[in-house]
């Protein structure tokens, strides 16, 4: 039997309890319809609509995750986050391949590159051209020094009176011009050590100028060569992936047709995993070796190259002694401690001419006024001086510095 009534709620709604072996309690909240009439349609009250909400919602995705149905949500997920990161990487990867091209390179052009671009090469062509300014310099010591000196001095206006005799009035303007001219006869051997040291600076500077110069070279050369030979190991490496990887098909091709047994598959399998690991390593190598390369060059490290020389080897065919020989005739390191050896010695000549005497001879022309009689007190003279002078105590500074020299070399 069912029982059925209606009362009314404080919400405003109407409220419909039927019992039927038990009790159920809904609200029934007024609608209208579109011809004016109002109805009552059940509705679960809020607490209710909640628990059975949520209890429903559980049961659905138990029912999605035994069945192994997927949310549509999540497919839409899965296949619009890999499209968005692609569409960002995508400027980003233009860019870096618009900023980084390929460039095709020479051995000829690696090396003018280097040369050009090399800093350390830059400053052994400066310290040749200070060598050079040097020795003008030292050389200079040997000429006649000459300058000349012009004066002007304004006195107070007087006169003499000359006893019998008029009054002389005094020129309160003084003038005086020299030349001195001065000539070093004999320097103790200060003048010629001091060539002799900048023509062994001058040398050791063009030396290691050569020394950095062919070292550049050579580092090039063999950055070039081993980019060379880092790539054919990454070729190789390639083809050793591409057999290895066909090695693996007909191993499990012939495990599954029953012919080999499965000991033959692991075993193509490790040996696929070794060839993949040696062509890594073999790409790092090409990028150790590129990266080296742009160093070398002054140029981005990210720069690709392709290098255009063939990798070839040559035999050398020149004898083993006759290259040694060559070496210590032409080698610049050889060069550049002779230089050295040479500055040394020269040092020891100079700091000795300090206790040696020196002998000088200097003159000078001077065109001026006394003072008396404006008119013709204008008037000329000249001089000799011979000079000698010899250094008799020095508190033993002549004998400190002949120590440290023999002591540099």
């Amino acid at each position: 039997m069912t029982t059925t009534r209606s009362f009314q709620r404080r919400c405003g709604c109407f409220c419909t309890e039927r019992c039927h072996g038990g009790v159920r309690r809904v609200c029934a909240p007024p609608v209208r319809w579109d011809d004016g009439t109002s109805s009552h349609m059940p509705r679960p009250s809020v607490c209710t609509t909640r628990s059975r909400a949520g209890s429903t919602i559980d049961a659905r995705k138990e029912r999605r995750r035994r069945t192994g149905v997927i949310d549509r949500s999540s497919v839409v997920a899965v296949i619009l986050v890999p499209a968005l990161l692609a569409a960002a990487a995508t400027p980003a990867v233009a860019q870096g391949a618009a900023q980084f091209q390929s460039r095709q390179l020479s051995l000829v052009e690696a090396l003018r590159l280097g040369l050009e671009q090399n800093q350390q090469l830059r400053v052994a062509a400066f310290e040749v051209g200070v060598a050079r300014a040097q020795l003008a310099q030292a050389r200079a010591g040997t000429a006649i020094q000459g300058n000349v000196q012009a004066s002007y001095t304004r006195t107070e206006e007087t006169s003499v009176t000359i006893p019998g005799g008029p009054t002389l009035p005094l020129s309160p303007n003084l003038y005086d011009t020299r030349l001195l001219l001065q000539y070093p006869l004999y320097s103790g051997g200060r003048v010629e050590a001091q060539i002799a040291m900048a023509e062994a600076n001058l040398k050791g500077a063009v030396a290691t100028l050569g020394r950095i110069t062919q070292q550049l070279i050579f580092t090039i050369r063999q950055a070039y060569y081993q980019l060379l030979l880092a790539q054919a190991g990454l070729d190789s490496a390639n083809h050793s992936v591409t057999q290895a990887a066909e090695n693996l098909r007909v191993a499990r091709a012939r495990v599954a047709s029953g012919v080999s047994p499965k000991f033959d598959e692991v075993q193509a399998d490790v040996a696929l995993a070794t060839a993949r690991q040696a062509q890594v390593r073999a790409r790092n190598g090409v990028a150790q070796g590129m990266q080296a390369l742009n160093g070398l060059l002054n140029l981005p490290l990210e720069t690709p190259l392709t290098p255009t020389n063939p990798f070839v080897v040559t035999a050398v065919e020149t004898p083993l002694d006759r290259l040694i020989a060559r070496a210590l005739e032409t080698r610049p390191e050889l060069a550049e401690v002779l230089a050295r050896q040479a500055a040394a010695q020269a040092g020891i000549q100079l700091a000795e001419s300090g206790a040696r005497f020196n002998l000088s001879l200097s003159g000078v022309v001077s065109y001026g006024n006394t003072g008396f009689i404006p008119t013709t007190d204008l008037s000329s003279m000249w001089s000799m001086t011979l000079a000698a002078t010899l250094n008799v105590s020095d508190g033993g500074l002549t004998k400190d510095r002949i120590d440290e020299a023999r002591q540099r070399l």
